[in-house]
């Protein structure tokens, strides 16, 4: 129930939710349950992905100087189902087969990096259409990218299009 009131306010608003309003709202929103269920951000695998926030600096009108101001994440509708209709419908008409190949442009297209973590369940509905491994899908469709977090030191590994 609770992923299909989530679909539903993706469904009514496009643009992307700020993260704090969206999980009141869709909590607000499941019926009889209160406070008794709680949604979780886990219930949006395959359904949604998270946009970090950035830190923007942005000018102070009381000083000479700037100030560092974090953004908040947000949501952005993109269910697994969807991107199957959207590669099919992008997928050329003369290849025969899975257009795996536009399955991967499409999410791409929509975000350029991804980590693992994101990307897993829109992997597993490919390993089972296409009876391929996610490990091959990985090497034929993508590159990793690995990146310091400046804060952390902590080694950051993405995905991109190949």
């Amino acid at each position: 129930v609770a992923r299909l009131v989530a679909r539903r306010l993706f469904q009514k608003q496009t643009a992307p939710w700020e993260e704090r309003r969206f999980l009141a709202r869709w909590q607000s929103e499941l019926p009889g349950v209160g406070h008794i269920y709680t949604v979780h951000v886990a219930m949006l695998r395959g359904l949604a992905i998270r946009n970090e926030g950035s830190s923007t600096e942005r000018s102070v009108s009381d000083r000479a100087s700037t100030v560092t101001v974090p953004e908040e994440a947000t949501w952005r509708y993109l269910a697994a189902d969807q991107v199957v209709v959207r590669s099919h419908e992008h997928a050329d008409p003369t290849t025969t087969g899975y257009p795996t190949e536009s399955y991967f442009d499409v999410l791409f297209q929509t975000q350029s990096l991804w980590t693992l973590d994101a990307l897993q369940p829109y992997l597993d509905y490919l390993v089972v259409e296409t009876a391929t491994t996610q490990a091959d899908l990985l090497l034929r469709h993508t590159k990793l990218i690995i990146r310091t977090d400046p804060l952390t030191g902590a080694t950051l590994q993405f995905f991109t299009k190949r």
